[in-house]
């Protein structure tokens, strides 16, 4: 078996993929390391494929074939087909660090018990973004990946996971944790939090998590996502994997055309406040009632 393995799902970004496996070649590889890197390419209609085979006499790369649509399913397909002892994820449009890999092998020999391993994502505009979102950072980051728990070595909890883009997993732990198939981007449909969602449960079995600060990405925001469109539908996305994962849903609750009532009244509410708020207050102010709307109208879209 080999040491690691990094994979990376791929669908129809083969740009982006060149430049992220471009960053790949610059990789710093402890002496004696076997690893390899699979691309899962996810029914791409693109030429991902001869992107793919242009880096082949620089990098182990293999490229797999996953037909079935859905983040999930590619990812389901890079733990089966991997050969590493330690899974390393990555998305096809981060630039890693010269250092990434080596910090992730390094952090699973000093703290072989764990079994959880996340890094840094640092957001890189593809322009400068407006004021409003710079200003409103520390709320919507995470629609632009970003991820930064500081330098300390710190434990992982399930306030502090890594994301999809950026993180490890030894194989043996990663294969008793599969992931929810109705979660995780489909073309023209956002679920978010397919990882986090199992990142949590492993940590809540007693599944020790390690913060690994010098395994840093760099993701790639195109100038499309600097919009409230974009937030829009990225925080749909979060109301819509909350709504597919609730557990008590009543089906004698007062309905308004076939939804909950409380849940229309909230979300008419929530949108109210925000475009209010949008005409008199801050940046940070509106974006979080923005965020609550967009949750709530996604959480009605999934009843």
């Amino acid at each position: 078996m080999m040491d690691a393995s990094v994979v990376i799902c791929t669908w129809n970004r083969a740009q982006l993929l060149d430049r992220t496996l471009s960053g790949m070649r610059s990789l710093r590889v402890p002496e004696g390391l076997r690893w390899e890197l699979l691309v899962v390419n996810n029914n791409c209609t693109d030429d991902t494929d001869a992107v793919v085979a242009r880096h082949a006499n620089a990098l182990p790369v293999r490229c797999l074939h996953q037909p079935v649509p859905g983040k999930v399913h590619a990812v389901h397909m890079g733990m089966s087909e991997a050969r590493g002892s330690l899974l390393v994820w990555a998305d096809d449009d981060v630039l890693p660090s010269e250092g990434w890999l080596e910090a992730y092998v390094a952090a699973r020999e000093r703290w072989p018990q764990a079994g959880l391993f996340g890094g840094p994502i640092i957001p890189d505009f593809e322009m400068a973004p407006p004021r409003w979102i710079a200003a409103s950072l520390d709320r919507i980051g995470g629609a632009y990946g970003l991820r930064d728990f500081g330098r300390d070595l710190i434990e992982l909890t399930p306030d502090t996971v890594p994301f999809g883009a950026n993180f490890a997993i030894p194989r043996s732990v990663q294969l008793e944790y599969p992931y929810d198939a109705r979660l995780g981007n489909t073309p023209g449909r956002r679920i978010n939090g397919y990882e986090t969602r199992v990142m949590r449960r492993m940590l809540a079995d007693g599944i020790p998590g390690r913060w690994v600060p010098d395994a840093r990405v760099i993701h790639f925001v195109p100038r499309s996502a600097m919009s409230t469109r974009f937030l829009r539908r990225y925080f749909m996305g979060h109301g819509r994997s909350t709504a597919l994962l609730a557990r008590n849903r009543r089906a004698d609750q007062p309905r308004f055309f076939g939804k909950p009532r409380r849940l229309v009244r909230r979300a008419v509410e929530a949108e109210l406040a925000y475009r209010i708020r949008r005409l008199c207050c801050q940046p940070p102010t509106w974006t979080r009632a923005l965020v609550k709307s967009s949750v709530l109208w996604g959480k009605l879209g999934s009843l």
